[in-house]
């Protein structure tokens, strides 16, 4: 199972940490442009499966947390780059 991401920032470093439940990556992008990022964690990856997916998807971008709706389509979230700035998806 892989991880999809499609975004209009520039990703690197991307970690599924089974024991957390999380996926980490650095976004990164010209300073002050929005980016729009969509991730699509597959539920086999996920002790919680797609109840994991519906329920208890949060979504912090340098430790703050962002608005994060998710659908069938995946996790979509906005973010104003900063230089690289550090996201973190939570899943359980």
């Amino acid at each position: 199972a892989k991880v999809q991401i499609t975004s209009q920032s520039n990703i690197y470093d991307m970690v599924f940490d089974s024991n957390e439940q999380e996926l980490r990556f650095i976004a990164a992008g010209p300073s002050n442009t929005t980016s729009q990022t969509t991730v699509v964690i597959p539920s086999a990856l996920l002790s919680g499966g797609d109840h994991a997916l519906a329920c208890c998807i949060k979504v912090f971008v340098d430790g703050t947390q962002v608005a994060s709706p998710s659908a069938n389509e995946g996790i979509t979230f906005e973010h104003t780059h900063v230089g690289r700035s550090t996201v973190v998806i939570q899943t359980k």
